[in-house]
């Protein structure tokens, strides 16, 4: 089959669904399938990949559409949220082209959802509003989707779509080698609000006197957490080691105590899965991603109570004998439920049964 893969390519943006686009476009490569990551945006770097085509394209619906006609595909697995979504959407159904649409967050399956606060910034509120109002309106668009694949079983159902799937994200497990001369907790995220980082400061804040350091990594995203880049200077113990690539992410998440996630629920969080496979504990200030956490033992949530999350990490770092428990509980499970291949053959069977 061909297939057009639409989405931002991680060589633009270093996001957890653009690198699940790229393990969905080569996974399906090494089965035979002729590939085409379509990636829209406003600037694109000299793509480097030379295993699947990558065609670059303005993200405007016109665009997308002209270049997906242009490469006459069997199916489109469309993974760029609901922007200009409704206008592509409706002409793929109109050319006979079926569109599966990969939920990335919990935001693709809802109406209505606006997160952004005054607090920050008239502008930004501002264009919260206008981003909540065109994806109402691009909801309109899964009336012509074919199928629905979903990264959390939570959000299986949740969209008037027939076929459905719940397909695991993919995650690498080597590892580029990480030394830090003191024990360390990390936290790993691309910084915007969403991703509350400031909740993390606070806990590197709260436990400075601690002999453990804190490490953040991650781009920032967001002109409100520059701020960040001085933080070192205020705690001793505080660092900040900007954008790593997964593997090193891996190496890093290897020699750590734990992960400390500070997320507003989202779509699942592949930074839990890398440290569950490094036989890492993750505890989670607001997200518990299908309950996975509670359910299994895999660290602590939280649910937004600091008083309860400061003192699940404390619980964690003053007994290493719990932590390695949490650690070997977490791998066992990652290895269990978040198998490459099978999150290929489930997508591979939902694509064929709506391809024409």
């Amino acid at each position: 089959m061909k297939i057009i893969i639409v989405n931002r390519h991680p060589q633009e943006n270093l996001g957890g669904s653009e690198l699940q686009c790229d393990h969905v476009a080569r996974g399906l490569l090494e089965r035979g399938h002729d590939i085409v990551y379509l990636a829209p945006a406003t600037n694109h770097p000299i793509y480097t990949d030379d295993s699947y085509k990558i065609t670059p394209t303005k993200p405007r619906a016109d665009d997308i559409i002209r270049e997906i006609m242009r490469e006459k595909p069997h199916v489109v697995y469309w993974r760029f949220n609901k922007y200009c979504f409704l206008k592509v959407s409706k002409a793929l159904y109109k050319s006979g082209v079926p569109i599966v649409f990969a939920i990335s967050s919990q935001e693709d399956t809802r109406l209505f959802l606006f997160r952004t606060k005054i607090k920050n910034g008239l502008l930004n509120f501002l264009r919260g509003i206008k981003q909540s109002v065109f994806a109402m309106y691009n909801h309109l668009g899964f009336r012509y989707v074919a199928g629905i694949t979903s990264m959390n079983p939570d959000f299986l159902g949740k969209l008037p779509v027939k076929k459905q799937a719940f397909v695991p994200d993919i995650v690498d497990e080597e590892v580029v080698p990480f030394e830090w001369p003191r024990p360390f907790i990390v936290w790993v995220a691309n910084i915007k609000p969403q991703k509350q980082p400031e909740v993390f400061v606070k806990v590197a804040e709260t436990l400075k006197n601690k002999d453990i350091d804190f490490l953040m990594v991650g781009k920032i995203q967001s002109e409100l957490y520059h701020w960040i880049l001085d933080e070192p200077k205020k705690n001793p113990n505080f660092y900040y080691l900007g954008p790593k690539t997964p593997l090193e992410v891996n190496g890093i998440l290897q020699k750590s105590l734990m992960l400390i996630h500070t997320c507003t629920p989202e779509g699942f969080g592949n930074n839990f899965i890398q440290a569950w496979f490094q036989r890492k504990p993750t505890v989670s200030y607001a997200f518990d991603p299908a309950g996975f956490i509670t359910k299994h033992q895999l660290g602590g949530y939280a649910a937004g109570n600091w008083d309860l999350f400061l003192k699940q990490i404390l619980g964690l770092l003053e007994n290493p004998a719990s932590r390695s428990e949490c650690g070997d509980r977490g791998y066992d499970f990652a290895k269990k439920n978040f198998d490459a291949t099978s999150s290929i053959n489930s997508i591979e069977e939902l694509i064929s049964s709506v391809a024409k």
